[in-house]
């Protein structure tokens, strides 16, 4: 299995959302198999992205905050009764971010997060 199959096999994105206290607060998650050191990167470039969008339509960032669960994925194969055992060169990885956001839609915060997650996606996949 190729990297780009691996990278088909991701989760979906999520994105929920809730206006609390005059703040939207927002919660995004994504996984997928993929180098770690090219997640990362593509995640911080896009988090300023996604900043920057959300400042463009008025927003003011109280906080986002992105944590990445990594797991190597190993595999084992039975032919037999040989087991050939393969060290996972890409690694099963979810990003979790919430966000705190004021002065802004609801909608229009949950769209700049998704957004964010399906860009970085866009990328992994190239």
């Amino acid at each position: 299995m190729n990297a780009g199959q691996m990278a088909e096999e991701r989760q979906e994105i999520r994105v929920f959302s809730a206006v609390r206290d005059g703040a939207v607060a927002v919660y995004g998650e994504y996984g997928i198999l993929a180098d770690r050191q090219e997640l990362a990167a593509l995640l911080a470039a896009n988090m300023e992205a996604a900043a920057l969008r959300l400042e463009s339509m008025g927003g003011i960032i109280g906080h986002m905050k992105a944590s990445m669960d990594v797991h190597r994925v190993d595999s084992f194969s039975l032919t037999e009764r040989e087991v050939s055992y393969r060290e996972g060169s890409m690694e099963e990885i979810v990003i979790h971010l919430s966000a705190l956001l004021f002065a802004i839609e609801e909608e229009g915060a949950k769209e700049a997060v998704a957004r964010m997650f399906y860009e970085i996606d866009k990328k992994i996949r190239e």
